[in-house]
Parts: C-alpha cells; sequence; structure tokens
C-alpha cells in the first residue's frame, strides 16, 4: 500500500468564501489515498466546512494567534507557531500557507521551515490587502528567495505576493464543473423556494468583506429598481460588513427587495435561478464564484479590477468602478432577457478550470514530484 502524504492546510477559517471554497472542491475530488487534507485555523469557532472535513477523512485544529502587542507580536506568534509546528512535522509532508500578505507568509513560512517541515507552499488567492502595504513590499523579495513552493490563483495574485519578477506557478481555482452546469429543475425549486417567480433576480455569491463591494451593489441595484421595481437582489453570504448592508438596504427604502440570503451550501443552485450575477469588486485573486457562474452560463457583470484570467464565457462583461451606478444599472439591463442558458462544460474544461486539472497538479506537488 502507498503512502499517504498529509497536508496541512493553514488558513484564518474554514468558512463558504474564495479561497476555502477552491480547498474544499481540492479536497473532495483528490485521491485521498494518496493525499489527506488537515486544517489549522486561526479563528476558534466551528466553520462552515468542519462537519464536512471530517467527513471526509480530515481534522481541524485550532491555533489562537497573539492579537495583541503591536508590530511585536508578529513576532511573538513566529514562535508560537513554531513551538506548535514542530511535533506536526513528523505527522505532516506539507505545510500549505493560504495569505494575501507577504510578511505574514515570509514568517510563516519560515516558522514551518524551522519546525521541520518537508515542503512548505505559499498561495497567493488576493490582488491586495488592507494592512502594513509597507511590510508587504519589503517583504517580498524575500519571500521570492525562500526555499519553498510559491504558488498562484492567477498572474495578477503571483504578482501581487511575489513581485513582478516573482518565481511562481499559476495553479487555477479548479471547480467540480458537472456541479455548477445550468439546471432547470433547480432553477424552478430555488425560484418557487424564495418566491421569486417571474421577477428578475440579480444575483452575488460572497461573504461582506471590503473587496466585494456590496455597498455599490445597492447602489446599483436602487437605480435598477426605477425601472424594475418588482425585482429582486439576492446577496449569499455573511461577514463583518453584513449588518451595514442591511442597514443600507433599509436607509435606501429596498429591504423588500433585497433577500440576504446567508451562507450557502447550495450555490451551483442558486446561479441556475439567477437572470444576473453582479460582482463589482474592489479586487480580487481569481474568484471561485465567476468561474462557477460561468459553467451555469450565468450573465456576469464584473469590475474591470478583477483579472482577465476569469473571462471564460461571452456573457461575462466588464466595468469600470468609475462608471456610475446608473451606467452599472443600464448594463445589468441590457443583459436581462437572456433565457437562452446551455451546457458550457467543455468550455470550463477547455479553459482549465475543470478541478481535474487543478488536483493532477497539487497531487503532484504534494508528493514532491515539482
Amino acid at each position: 500500500m502507498q503512502d499517504v502524504n498529509k497536508v496541512l492546510h493553514y488558513v484564518s477559517i474554514m468558512d463558504r468564501a474564495g479561497e476555502e471554497t477552491f480547498i474544499m472542491n481540492v479536497f473532495r475530488s483528490i485521491d485521498r489515498n494518496q493525499v489527506m487534507f488537515d486544517f489549522l485555523v486561526t479563528e476558534n469557532r466551528e466553520g462552515d466546512y468542519d462537519k464536512e472535513i471530517r467527513s471526509l477523512g480530515g481534522n481541524v485544529r485550532h491555533f489562537s494567534k497573539i492579537m495583541r502587542g503591536g508590530p511585536i507580536k508578529r513576532f511573538l506568534n513566529f514562535f508560537k507557531l513554531k513551538r506548535y509546528l514542530s511535533p506536526l512535522s513528523k505527522e505532516y509532508t506539507t505545510f500549505h500557507i493560504h495569505t494575501q500578505h507577504a510578511m505574514d507568509a515570509m514568517l510563516d513560512a519560515l516558522s514551518a521551515e524551522l519546525a521541520g517541515f518537508k515542503t512548505v507552499v505559499v498561495h497567493s488567492h488576493s490582488t491586495s490587502t488592507l494592512y502594513h502595504l509597507r511590510a508587504h513590499f519589503l517583504c517580498r523579495p524575500i519571500l521570492n528567495k525562500m526555499p519553498i513552493v510559491r504558488l498562484a490563483c492567477s498572474d495578477a495574485a503571483g504578482k501581487w505576493l511575489y513581485g513582478d519578477d516573482g518565481n511562481y506557478e499559476i495553479v487555477s481555482n479548479g471547480i467540480i464543473t458537472d456541479n455548477f452546469l445550468y439546471d432547470d429543475n433547480s432553477r424552478k425549486t430555488i425560484r418557487e423556494e424564495e418566491h421569486w417567480n417571474d421577477r428578475i433576480v440579480i444575483g452575488h455569491v460572497g461573504n461582506f468583506t471590503y473587496p466585494k463591494n456590496h455597498s455599490f451593489i445597492l447602489d446599483v441595484f436602487i437605480v435598477f429598481l426605477k425601472k424594475h421595481p418588482d425585482a429582486v437582489l439576492a446577496l449569499a453570504g455573511k461577514g463583518t460588513l453584513m449588518e451595514e448592508a442591511i442597514q443600507k438596504a433599509k436607509n435606501l427604502g429596498i429591504s423588500d427587495n433585497v433577500r440576504f440570503l446567508g451562507s450557502r451550501g447550495d450555490a451551483n443552485k442558486l446561479f441556475s435561478a439567477f437572470d444576473v450575477l453582479l460582482f463589482p469588486s474592489h479586487y480580487e485573486g481569481l474568484p471561485v464564484t465567476l468561474v462557477e457562474a460561468q459553467a451555469a452560463d450565468l450573465p456576469c457583470l464584473i469590475s474591470d479590477a478583477i483579472t482577465t484570467e476569469t473571462d471564460i464565457s461571452p456573457k461575462l462583461r466588464r466595468m469600470s468602478l468609475n462608471n456610475t451606478a446608473e451606467e452599472w444599472a443600464k448594463a445589468l439591463d441590457e443583459m436581462i432577457g437572456d433565457d437562452n442558458r446551455r451546457n458550457v462544460k467543455d468550455c470550463i474544461i477547455s479553459s482549465g478550470y475543470d478541478i481535474g486539472v487543478t488536483v493532477k497538479r497539487l497531487t503532484e506537488i504534494y508528493r514532491g514530484n515539482r
């Protein structure tokens, strides 16, 4: 019997969000007789995927960071993480770090190396950060020289974490294509359950955080309502800015038309039920949501701040965030009415975003075939 390579993924929490969705797609699809995943999370609470992780044979470990102490807390966390990882290096072959900040990646990777991990992977999933920009740029050259495996979900995400001359490999955010293909029965079922019936449904899937730009989504939707007063805005996700969005919908007087769906495990069905996806992000790495939505042949209106590597379908349209809410609403209106939803499986596979391609490459990395 062949040895199983055990990988410890390091994330904040396994909730239904960007890179976590990607990791779970890989975990569901990888040959678990060859590679097994466990997760080290820094938030001390139950995550959306914890039960599924355990059902697939994985474990969820908790590591509490020191949260106070100014800049020195990062170095205290460095030593604390090293101590925590030292006994685990005998159990796991790979420590896989998911982050958007070069300083965090550098310190976490060094902790894992000193703890004895044979392989350390750093994976970039974003193109910006909300904190310590100077430290990020200072640490990028160091990170790019370390003896680690450098991965990115897109070229833009790679340049962000490792620099313009960075040495990294792009591993696409693959999806389980068959799960996201348009399904007429799913559309009818969801629309009946949510009482959307024949109303126009503008959808968004993503946690309520700054990059997703929910405030602007509401600005666009209130303009759209002037022409389509019975339309629905369906927002799936949760997060720190959710209450702020709920309050803004109330202040705008559109609460009856906005549905806050919370964290959903049936995003594949939602994409079939939506009429258009509105995705005006400030920045992204390579959002899995857009790949999933295009697999459902859903028209997508997105910001031009998102990498063009997401562009698979002719039904995807880009706009600048410098355009007004009125201009965005007009574009949405122009995209309504495309009822010809097709099976686009071949298109997704040929674009390289099927999970099979991703799993094959990651298995090679985890088993030392780099």
